[in-house]
């Protein structure tokens, strides 16, 4: 939705550590800490993003983005690795 698929595609190859701009470098930083256990996420990272013009709504959206894929990769992790079929005889 970002219209910026080189640079996901960056974030992705490259992961948090990645440079891009000053409001995208404060969205990844601001969702590494939050995403970490445990939690580093401060008042530092929301005052920056309101800096950077975010709205309640998107520190809202921002968060529960956060939360979900946090979830989503914990419980994954929980289950483990899918089973292979014995092969046919």
């Amino acid at each position: 939705m970002s219209k910026r698929g080189d640079d996901v595609q960056r974030l992705l190859d490259e992961g948090n550590s990645v440079r891009l701009d000053e409001r995208w470098d404060a969205i990844i930083d601001f969702v590494d800490a939050l995403a970490a256990n445990p939690p580093r996420a401060n008042d530092t990272h929301v005052r920056r993003l309101r800096e950077l013009g975010f709205s309640d709504a998107e520190l809202h959206d921002l968060v529960l983005s956060t939360a979900s894929f946090s979830w989503a990769n914990r419980l994954m992790l929980t289950l483990g690795e899918p089973e292979i079929p014995a092969a046919a005889e």
